[in-house]
């Protein structure tokens, strides 16, 4: 009864039993629940080091093999988000036509497939002071906010900065857009002392083809990141009355 609450509870606990039962129907539960030895008493020195040494062993395969997983899967991650980088490279400069644009989207698994579009940049950096754990957790964060949500592709733009291509029905995309904002404002709206962001945002496009346009808006907003360094929304409307200023533009 314990051994099945430990596995339970601890599925990778690794468990030996020693008992005075030679009882088939122990060994059997022990056998479903996973416990890795059965011993019968009375136990030597030599048998118990034995056992030992052999559930010590199959401990370090199984780290071992846990370790190659992780490496096969950053590694896997790592080839993904650099062939998405490149494709929405080429994409948002225009090198693409609509035909290369939807082949290489299905190689990458994505769905385009939207009647209106529109572009998010945006920028995060840990101030002096703030921890790397602390900062990687409200990174994730904004992250995991974007990658849940099917409407919201997350690409990495340049080696500090990051994009999300916006999609869905014309009536929704001030709704998303919205959203996306007030995400970044909840994770770090009140923590300027420690993290620096900024998000740009682009016009509305209803083609595949006219991101390119939406883009070049997107990032000339972005610029003034470096000429407003307070104000961490940037858009033609965030930015109008600045514009319309005397040498403002």
């Amino acid at each position: 009864s314990l051994s099945e609450i430990v596995k339970e509870e601890f599925p990778k606990m690794r468990i030996i039993i020693i008992s005075g039962y030679d009882d088939f129907d122990y060994a059997r539960q022990a056998i479903r629940l996973g416990i890795d030895q059965y011993l019968l008493k009375p136990v030597t020195r030599m048998t118990m080091r034995k056992s030992l040494m052999e559930l010590k062993e199959k401990i370090e395969q199984d780290m071992e093999q846990q370790d190659y997983q992780v490496q096969y899967q950053e590694e896997l991650q790592e080839f993904e988000q650099f062939s998405l980088r490149g494709f929405f490279e080429k994409m948002l400069d225009g090198r693409l036509s609509a035909k290369e644009i939807y082949e290489k989207a299905a190689e990458l698994s994505l769905d385009l497939t939207a009647p209106c579009y529109n572009l998010l940049l945006f920028t995060i950096y840990e101030k002096e002071g703030a921890s790397k754990e602390w900062y990687a957790r409200k990174q994730e964060e904004v992250f995991h906010y974007f990658l849940r949500h099917p409407r919201y592709i997350l690409f990495r733009l340049n080696v500090s900065s990051y994009g999300v291509l916006v999609k869905g029905e014309k009536e929704q995309m001030g709704l998303l857009v919205a959203n996306s904002l007030e995400c970044f404002e909840k994770a770090f709206g009140q923590e300027e002392q420690r993290i620096g962001w900024y998000v740009a945002v682009g016009p509305e496009v209803e083609r595949l083809s006219m991101l390119p346009q939406c883009y070049k808006e997107a990032n000339h907003c972005f610029a003034y990141r470096f000429i407003l360094p307070d104000r961490h929304v940037l858009s033609a409307d965030s930015l109008a009355g600045y514009l319309a200023a005397p040498g403002g533009e």
